[in-house]
């Protein structure tokens, strides 16, 4: 389906709006034949790509090295569910609550929370900052396994903890993290759940 895939990647391209997307999306546009071969193929080669590729120019883009990550992580998810045709919401506030991604959507989380995901992807340091927003977002999500942390620290807690390191170690923590939303989505029998095929 052809015109599937074009219209997403007509979708997500019109987000370029930082250092970070373009160096993603400039490596995605100019492989995007090759790229589409893997997501068709469900490879998880598809993730070690990206990250081998973009790692070293995303990393010095400015001494904030965990923000860099963390965008670039939130970023290449957007693509990666974008292609996959995982229904998501990204980046949306909630009672006041700021929300990185929400599968699928934010009305089902509300009606239906042990249907819904929220991945939290910190663009911080802040031990405390980042555990002020668990707790915000367990107001949204009551049940802390359907949260889902993307960091290097390891919080003692029941949210669902997806381990990285800040280097370009953290391919295995993502192909796990995509795998297992796959995993989600399908028991949630979305029937908006695909792989894009042409």
């Amino acid at each position: 389906m052809e015109n599937v895939h074009t219209n997403s990647m007509n979708k997500i391209n019109k987000d370029v709006d930082s250092p970070i997307k373009k160096i993603l999306y400039e490596y995605i546009n100019k492989n995007e034949s090759y790229l589409k071969k893997l997501i068709v193929k469900n490879n998880e080669f598809i993730v070690t790509k990206i990250i081998n590729h973009c790692y070293d120019s995303i990393i010095n883009i400015n001494e904030n090295t965990c923000e860099n990550v963390g965008n670039f992580i939130e970023s290449m998810l957007h693509y990666l569910f974008t292609m996959y045709a995982i229904p998501t919401q990204r980046k949306i506030t909630s009672r006041d609550i700021y929300i990185d991604i929400v599968i699928p959507n934010i009305q089902e989380l509300i009606n239906n929370p042990k249907n819904s995901l929220l991945i939290y992807i910190p663009k911080t340091k802040s031990i405390n900052e980042i555990k002020n927003n668990l707790r915000s977002l367990n107001k949204l999500q009551l049940m802390s396994s359907n949260i889902w942390l993307i960091s290097d620290e390891i919080f003692h807690h029941d949210f669902t903890q997806y381990s990285i390191k800040i280097n370009n170690s953290f391919i295995n923590p993502i192909i796990h993290l995509l795998k297992n939303v796959q995993k989600f989505i399908k028991n949630q029998n979305y029937n908006t759940f695909k792989i894009i095929n042409s």
